[in-house]
């Protein structure tokens, strides 16, 4: 029998591009609980967040921390500088990640742009989820929390909601 989960995956901006890393570490634990509650309860299979685990901190380490504390199953896509070397290593993770996902989630601190032509590695990953078919939700923080800036549904879920309706 096949093991099955509900893949989820989280992106978002590094440690050094928040004004106040440890507020914006706060309101991340307080929306992926929203998030958990929507997205992952009502569910019967088991949840696995993937995240890239950048050397950078940020996102990617507040991911592994949400499911540490949540005892959610986690996948790291660490880049793999021997193999590729920079910036290759972060384009291949990204999109392995993106490969293992059903949904992203995506971050990004107020000073980012969340335009879809952006070149930080996190709109990279969420055009590559979007070339993949994937749902893309895209957040920032504004006025103490975190708001959805925009999202693409996957083709199935878009009929999903149609049929629903």
């Amino acid at each position: 029998m096949v093991e099955q989960f509900i893949n989820i995956g989280i992106s978002g901006s590094t440690q050094d591009k928040w004004q106040d890393p440890v507020r914006a570490y706060a309101h991340f634990f307080d929306y992926m609980h929203f998030i958990a509650t929507t997205f992952m309860q009502p569910t019967s299979y088991p949840t696995r967040l993937h995240s890239g685990v950048s050397d950078k901190g940020g996102v990617d380490i507040w991911a592994r921390d949400f499911a540490e504390k949540y005892h959610l199953l986690f996948k790291p896509h660490p880049p793999n500088f021997d193999l590729y070397g920079r910036p290759k290593a972060y384009y291949v993770r990204n999109k392995e990640l993106v490969t293992s996902v059903t949904t992203l989630f995506a971050f990004l601190s107020p000073s980012e742009s969340t335009d879809k032509k952006s070149r930080s590695g996190t709109m990279m990953t969420v055009r590559e989820a979007i070339k993949q078919n994937k749902s893309v939700y895209v957040h920032t923080l504004k006025d103490e929390k975190f708001i959805l800036v925009w999202k693409k549904l996957s083709f199935f879920q878009e009929w999903s909601e149609i049929i629903e309706k």
